[in-house]
C-alpha cells in the first residue's frame, strides 16, 4: 500500500495527532524506508545521470590518453570527488534515487583511478595490459589490482550510504574477476566461448542465492539491484549460449520456476525475467515448426492475444493466486521466505 504525506496528515489530524509530530514521524519512515518505486519523475533521474556517464566513457575511452597514468588518476580522482559532493548533497536532502546514481557513478571512477596510479608507478603484477580500455575487453592479470580496489571501494561506499544501486558496479566486477580466472586457467581452450558463458551463469546464481539471503535478513528491501544483476548475468549467458532442443526445454522450465519463486519471494523482477523465459522458449517453437506455414502470422497474433487475456485475467486475480500459493506452503518452510 502506497501512503502520500497529504493522506497521513489527513489522517492523524482526525485522531487528534498533530502535525508536527506526523512531520518526523514522515522524515523518520523516509530516513528508513530504502525502497522507491519506479515512478515518471525518477526516469529523468536516470535519463540525466547517462548523460553524466556516456560522455565519461566517451571521453576516457575514444579521446582521452589514459596511458598517461598520474593525468588519468588525477581526473579519476577529480570527477568522483564532484560524483560524490552530488551524492551527498542529494542524499542529505531525501532525494535518493539521483544521490544513489551519483555515489554509484563515483564508484565506476574508481577502476580509472587505480589503473592510472599503477600505470604511473609502474606497479604491475604482471606486463602492463595496455590502454585501459582493455579493462573492458580482454581481462589480463595485471587488472587484479584494479578489480580488488573496486570491489574495496565499492563496499566502503555501500557501507557509507548504504544505497543498494552502489551494489552494481561490485557484482559486475566480481564477475570480470571470476572471467579472468577462466581465462587464466582456460584461456587456451577450443570452447572457451561456452566455458565463459557457463560461467556467468553460474555465478549469476551465486549472486541469486546471495540475494535470496540479504532479502531474507534485511528488514528493508535492498536486495532489488543484486536480484536485477542476477538476472542479467543468467539470461545473458544463457541467450549466447549454444543449446540443443532438451537444453532449451530446461532453460524453459527454469523460466517457469523463476515464475513460481518470485510469488513466494514477492519479487517482480524474477517475474519479469521468467516470463521474457517463457515467452521466448515459446517463440521458438512458433519459429522452428510454424514458420513455413501460410497461417503463421495469425496463430501468433492469437497466441499474443491469448498471452494479453492471460496478464489482464492475473492482475485481476493475482492476489488470490498468490494466496492460494502461499498457502501451499509448508509452515516450517514460511521462515525462510523474506517478510514484506
Amino acid at each position: 500500500m502506497k501512503i502520500e504525506k497529504q493522506d497521513l496528515l489527513v489522517s492523524a489530524g482526525k485522531i487528534g495527532i498533530s502535525p508536527d509530530q506526523i512531520e518526523k514521524l514522515w522524515n523518520e519512515l523516509q530516513t528508513k524506508s530504502s525502497y522507491h518505486p519506479l515512478e515518471f519523475s525518477n526516469l529523468f533521474f536516470y535519463l540525466g545521470s547517462a548523460f553524466i556517464f556516456l560522455p565519461l566513457l566517451w571521453f576516457f575511452f575514444v579521446t582521452f590518453d589514459a596511458s598517461r597514468g598520474l593525468v588519468s588518476a588525477l581526473f579519476g580522482v577529480i570527477f568522483s570527488t564532484i560524483l560524490l559532493f552530488f551524492g551527498t548533497f542529494f542524499l542529505r536532502r531525501s532525494a535518493y534515487i539521483s544521490g544513489s546514481l551519483f555515489v554509484t557513478l563515483a564508484v565506476c571512477m574508481i577502476p580509472l583511478i587505480v589503473y592510472g596510479s599503477l600505470q604511473w608507478a609502474g606497479l604491475w603484477m604482471v606486463d602492463s595490459p595496455g590502454h585501459y580500455k582493455n579493462f573492458f575487453g580482454w581481462i589480463k592479470g595485471g587488472l587484479f589490482l584494479v578489480e580488488v580496489s573496486t570491489v574495496i571501494g565499492g563496499c566502503i561506499a555501500l557501507y557509507c550510504y548504504r544505497t543498494p544501486f552502489i551494489c552494481i558496479p561490485i557484482i559486475f566486477t566480481l564477475w570480470f574477476m571470476v572471467i579472468e580466472i577462466v581465462l587464466m586457467n582456460f584461456g587456451e581452450a577450443s570452447n572457451i566461448d561456452d566455458i565463459l558463458k557457463v560461467t556467468s551463469v553460474l555465478f549469476g546464481l551465486g549472486v541469486l542465492f546471495v540475494s535470496y539471503l540479504v532479502d531474507l535478513k534485511s528488514k528493508e528491501d535492498v536486495a532489488f539491484w543484486p536480484y536485477f544483476s542476477s538476472m542479467i548475468l543468467i539470461f545473458g549467458g544463457l541467450l549466447f549460449l549454444d543449446t540443443s532442443k532438451f537444453e532449451d526445454f530446461l532453460r524453459f522450465l527454469f523460466s517457469l520456476g523463476l515464475m513460481f519463486i518470485s510469488v513466494l519471494l514477492q519479487r517482480k523482477v524474477l517475474m519479469l525475467f521468467g516470463i521474457i523465459g517463457v515467452v521466448g522458449y515459446v517463440g521458438s517453437i512458433f519459429v522452428r515448426y510454424l514458420s513455413d506455414i501460410l497461417e503463421f502470422p495469425f496463430d501468433v497474433g492469437i497466441f499474443g492475444l491469448t498471452v494479453i487475456l492471460l496478464g489482464i485475467f492475473f492482475q485481476k486475480n493475482h492476489a488470490k493466486a498468490e494466496a492460494w500459493i502461499l498457502g501451499k506452503v509448508p509452515t516450517r518452510m514460511k521462515r525462510w521466505l523474506p517478510r514484506r
